[in-house]
Formats: structure tokens, sequence, C-alpha cells
């Protein structure tokens, strides 16, 4: 079913957009499995969605030092437009950069040194049956 409302289907894309861009770059680059339900899709997408924004409140709050001020600036439509297209541009760089890492991640040397030493059977690291590779 599609959105009724223009604010249905502008919360749809703020909170799902960033996870979709993950999914769509991780199939394109990245070991997938076969089928996924499209409720498991969904979780996933929301997944990315929540670990973007996570990242991009850090960097916010931490590195750039916004306050809770600016924050209401921005929800309420009163910042500059180049703050909206920073924004725009974080739900695409920040999802290709989760995907990026784990990417790194799933072929590095310190993964599998913490397999050896948590005792993880080397197993774990080949390719299933399903997995495809680019």
């Amino acid at each position: 079913m599609a959105p009724a409302t223009g604010t249905a289907l502008l919360v749809l894309a703020a909170f799902v957009l960033p996870g979709f861009v993950a999914l769509r770059y991780r199939e394109r680059t990245y070991i997938i499995k076969a089928e996924d339900t499209p409720f498991e899709r969904l979780l996933s997408a929301l997944y990315y969605s929540f670990l973007s924004y996570l990242i991009l409140g850090v960097v916010a709050v931490l590195i750039l030092g916004a306050s809770t001020h600016d924050i209401r600036r921005v929800w309420h439509g009163e910042a500059h437009a180049s703050v909206y297209v920073a924004l725009a541009a974080a739900g695409v760089v920040i999802p290709t950069a989760i995907v990026e890492l784990g990417r790194w991640w799933a072929g590095s040397r310190p993964r599998g040194r913490l397999q050896l030493v948590a005792g993880l059977d080397s197993a774990h690291t080949t390719p299933s049956g399903w997995s495809i590779s680019f």
C-alpha cells in the first residue's frame, strides 16, 4: 500500500531511505543471502537507517558541536539550505560507508585474529553455497 499523504511519504523516505540505500549498495557489491522476505528486508533497512542516524547524531553533536537549538531549527525548517543538502548527502554517504566498512571487516586480518582469540572455527569465514561475491 502506498503512502496516502505527503507527511507519510516524507516519514517513509526519512526513516527507510538510508537503509534502503545501504541494502541496495550491499547487494551490488557484497555477499548477500539467496532470499529475504519483505519483512526481513524492511527490518534490515530500518537497522541500517538506525545506524546511519546514530552515526550522523554522533558526528553532529560530538564533532560539529550541534546543540538542541540547532536541531530544533533544522526540524522546523529554519536552517540554511546547505544544512538540508548536507543531510541529504549524509543519507547516501553514511549508509555507503557502513557497507564498505562491513565489506572490509569481512576479509580483514583483525577479524581473523578476533576469531582465533574467541575460539571460533575458521569455517565461519568460508563462503556458503548461497553467497554471491562480485
